[in-house]
């Protein structure tokens, strides 16, 4: 059912036409648990993180990556709208790089010392503050299981409870 939630969300949005490419980012969590740890793949559009660049530097800007000043206007925006809790404690995450995968930015981050996890609470507010009509959509995989949630304006805590 859940599965069918975000889907039909994603279809919505994108045969609404909007202006920008779309209105929704896309993360991918999965927990490593040979490594213990938590690894969260979030997929920005280009164009999204460039409009989000020049309101953080208040001017117009194409977003870098290999750019210091714009990893740490991305980190401390990260920091501020991206929230984890592992098994009802806040955890720490650290920026780890990212990649190009055509119109989008993907941009990686990792919890370590993660040796299970029961519980996982995100509040994901990013581009809420540019786009008020911004889903986040959330997959977590652990195993061969998946599990889906969508955060939005109205509901940007979105929790998974793992029972084994």
């Amino acid at each position: 059912m859940k599965h069918l939630k975000v889907i039909l969300i994603a279809f919505i949005l994108l045969s609404l036409g909007f202006k920008s490419p779309g209105m929704f980012t896309y993360t991918k969590i999965m927990y490593y648990r040979d490594n213990k740890k938590l690894m969260f793949e979030i997929s920005f559009y280009n164009q999204h993180l460039d409009d989000l660049m020049s309101k953080l530097t208040g001017k117009k800007t194409v977003f870098d990556m290999n750019n210091r000043m714009h990893r740490f206007e991305l980190w401390e925006y990260l920091r501020k709208n991206f929230k984890i809790q592992i098994n009802g404690k806040p955890s720490k995450f650290v920026l780890r790089g990212s990649y190009s995968s055509g119109d989008q930015k993907v941009i990686i981050l990792e919890v370590n010392n993660v040796n299970e996890v029961r519980s996982l609470k995100i509040k994901n507010s990013l581009l809420f503050d540019l786009y008020p009509r911004e889903q986040n959509l959330i997959e977590f995989l652990k195993g061969n299981r998946k599990f889906q949630e969508v955060a939005s304006l109205e509901k940007p805590e979105v929790g998974f409870f793992i029972i084994q």
